[in-house]
């Protein structure tokens, strides 16, 4: 199985409405993103995907959506949680493979949205506990 990642950086404000916290408050980050995508075919080139047409996409898509902008304008309740499966869900059908999004409000501070749903890890989890099904 390849993995590739494309990491990039956007730079906006949001606030959190009814957040009791300084969230609540506009502010602004310096976020970053990153995009993994996974396949097990290799093109003609020999690459899971051109590095040139991921970050094209990601521009594209998001970048462009995104960068120097109010989030709460796009986003209803813009939680690096919600960001993330934003971003998920506008590249699903452009990059083939998308298996997660990774998003950094500052350096630590992140969160994934994924392909793989705790369902299914628990389901997994669950029949490797079965010993039914050793």
């Amino acid at each position: 199985m390849y993995r590739l990642s494309h990491t990039f950086t956007l730079d906006s404000a949001h606030f959190l409405p009814g957040y009791p916290g300084k969230c609540g408050h506009t502010h602004g980050h310096r976020w970053s993103i990153t995009v993994s995508l996974s396949g097990q075919k290799l093109n003609q080139q020999g690459m899971l995907i051109d590095f040139q047409d991921v970050k094209q996409i990601c521009k594209d898509q998001i970048i462009s959506q995104l960068d120097h902008r109010l989030l709460n304008h796009t986003i209803q309740q813009p939680t690096a949680e919600n960001l993330s499966k934003w971003i998920y869900d506008r590249l699903k059908n452009q990059l083939p493979g998308l298996e997660a999004v990774l998003v950094c409000e500052s350096p630590g501070q992140c969160i994934s949205y994924s392909l793989f749903s705790s369902s299914l890890i628990n389901q997994k989890e669950d029949s490797t506990n079965d010993p039914k099904s050793n």
